[in-house]
């Protein structure tokens, strides 16, 4: 799922990623290296009401890259 979620993330759009998702550190570099190169890519955090027991405090990541990209629309990764 890593490389995947990775290649989602370097095309324009929004990619949910599960709160329980093991590999964060590695996102977290590859958002941070993306936003460097120039890419116009956002990440939050999405809380859920805590009405469900099965969660912990922590919610789901919304990373987008926005379709206004100016390096994409460049055609470079």
């Amino acid at each position: 799922m890593t490389e995947t979620l990775l290649t989602q993330i370097e095309t324009p759009g929004t990619v949910v990623v599960p709160h329980s998702y093991a590999q964060r550190a590695l996102l977290a570099i590859h958002v941070q290296a993306l936003i460097a190169a120039g890419h116009a890519v956002q990440c939050d955090e999405v809380y859920e009401p805590e009405t469900r027991p099965d969660r912990d405090t922590h919610g789901e990541l919304r990373i987008t890259h926005f379709r206004s990209c100016e390096k994409c629309k460049k055609g470079a990764l």
